[in-house]
């Protein structure tokens, strides 16, 4: 079980969801409608939040969340199936390798450990916002190269 400090939720998780949806959507050559992204978003980060806080395994609340974020580009953004499974898999992905990359850096030039960042609801927020910048520009990059994979 995780309890999320609320500072963690409104100032990462939101953004990460929103992010998921707009880097998702965008790598498979689909335009990201604003009023769609913010349900999936607000959808998403509650359910991250709830899911964290149930009594499972670690890692397990990620499978949920993936699953969660496939339903929502399947059904809400009317993907198919290959194009949910594709934006899920490659924003996941993306968020996985800023994570563990940004966060192993700040980790050892900060001299901080995984546990006390965790323990420190202030450090739990700040320190991931990197990624999302990083994750930002990356996205923002895509979007006016108009870059994508065009899956069908």
């Amino acid at each position: 079980m995780d309890s999320m400090p609320i500072l963690s939720f409104l100032f990462y998780s939101l953004p990460e969801s929103c992010l998921i949806f707009t880097f998702g959507l965008l790598i498979i050559g689909k335009k990201p409608g604003v009023p769609k992204t913010v349900l999936a978003t607000i959808i998403s980060a509650l359910f991250s939040y709830i899911v964290r806080m149930m009594p499972i395994m670690f890692g397990i609340h990620t499978i949920i969340w993936a699953v969660i974020i496939f339903i929502l580009f399947k059904y809400l953004f009317k993907l198919t199936m290959r194009q949910a499974f594709v934006a899920t898999m490659l924003s996941l992905g993306t968020l996985i390798a800023l994570e563990i990359s940004v966060t192993h850096l700040l980790e050892s030039k900060l001299g901080l450990t995984l546990e006390k960042i965790w323990g420190n609801p202030i450090l739990r927020t700040i320190l991931p916002l990197p990624q999302l910048v990083i994750w930002s520009i990356i996205t923002l990059f895509i979007y006016k190269r108009k870059i994508s994979l065009k899956v069908s």
